[in-house]
């Protein structure tokens, strides 16, 4: 093992402007917020040949918790897949995507992501997504609302959620997402 692959070190940036101030193997008292990184994600800040003052720390917005050292300019953008908005309504079976299937007054998600999506949310903390159900011809009359830990998902094939709605025509609402969610009462092919 190479001398100091195994050290964890301490990535002391600006709060508000997510600047990078120190990157050191010990704790810092004077300096409040920190992320730890192993030492070969560092290892080129420690030797020189990058400058951190010309990095930033963002927060992976893939995987909750997961926080990247990139460069000042960086404009990383990661493309929605769902936008805001009411679920998509379907009939047909989908890959690589959320499922939620209304029955009865409960609803069935299942995890249809593909394996690098699963494996990013696993990795990371706990990922709570807000869900509402709304009426289907006024999104703004609410029916319930659900939670679903996006960690747990990734970890497992399906999830049954209990709701009050029973027998009533709904849609479900949600913000943006990288993954793609689908939403029906019967799936064919599935």
């Amino acid at each position: 093992m190479a001398r100091g692959t195994s050290v964890m070190f301490y990535v002391y940036f600006d709060n508000e402007t997510k600047n990078i101030l120190s990157i050191t193997n010990e704790i810092n008292d004077t300096l409040k917020y920190y992320i730890s990184k192993p030492f070969d994600e560092v290892e080129k800040f420690i030797s020189g040949e990058k400058n951190f003052n010309s990095y930033k720390i963002i927060e992976d917005v893939r995987t909750k918790g997961k926080y990247d050292l990139v460069p000042q300019q960086y404009q990383g953008e990661v493309e929605d897949k769902h936008y805001a908005g009411l679920i998509k309504k379907t009939t047909a079976h989908q890959d690589d995507c959320i499922q939620i299937i209304k029955s009865n007054s409960s609803l069935v998600v299942n995890n249809f992501m593909n394996s690098s999506t699963c494996e990013e949310l696993l990795a990371g903390n706990d990922y709570l997504k807000e869900y509402y159900i709304v009426d289907c011809n006024n999104r703004f009359i609410l029916h319930d609302t659900f939670s679903i830990n996006l960690k747990e998902l990734a970890g497992t094939k399906q999830i049954k959620i209990s709701t009050n709605v029973k027998n009533k025509n709904v849609s479900i609402l949600t913000s943006n997402s990288h993954i793609e969610h689908v939403y029906g009462e019967k799936i064919e092919n599935y």
